[in-house]
């Protein structure tokens, strides 16, 4: 299974956007059968699909990206959707202070958007009060975490903005 994470990694930050956009697809479908998927598997894979929101150009191309990305929580089984949501917060935390002035703006973005499709994941669950539980857990100990990372506060002030 590590050849396959990596595989998908490799051609998610290809340089060629249709070799990127042919292999979400085929990772949202992949994504939707792997009910045992741990958490060492969505962060290699969210690796690589930082790196596919790094190598896209112009903004109406990167909001689509960005909200087709963190629409991908939904395609996850069970409640794997959590897990998912958790590694990509962990994710933007790590690389934050990679992210160069010229590119902020569509992690940005990126970052509203999966805000977003996580409310509308705990809805699709008529607000179980598990699921907002475990929800907020992931929100305070990873992006509105006043006890994370200094380099990623960025992230803590526009969640709270």
């Amino acid at each position: 299974m590590g050849d396959r994470h990596q595989n998908f990694a490799r051609k998610l930050a290809a340089t060629d956007s249709k070799t990127r956009e042919k292999t979400i697809k085929v990772l949202s479908k992949w994504l939707s059968r792997q009910p045992s998927v741990t958490e060492m598997d969505l962060a290699k894979i969210w690796k690589g699909l930082f790196f596919c929101m790094w190598m896209s150009d112009k903004p109406v191309v990167q909001m689509e990206l960005a909200s087709r990305l963190a629409k991908l929580v939904h395609v996850m089984p069970g409640d794997k959707g959590l897990l998912f949501l958790e590694v990509f917060f962990s994710t933007m935390i790590r690389e934050w202070p990679t992210i160069d002035r010229l590119r902020i703006d569509k992690f940005y973005s990126l970052l509203r958007f999966a805000l977003q499709e996580a409310f509308v994941y705990a809805g699709q669950r008529s607000w179980d009060p598990e699921c907002c539980a475990s929800l907020l857990g992931v929100l305070f100990s990873g992006p509105l975490s006043p006890a994370g990372a200094k380099s990623a506060l960025a992230i803590l002030f526009h969640g709270l903005d």
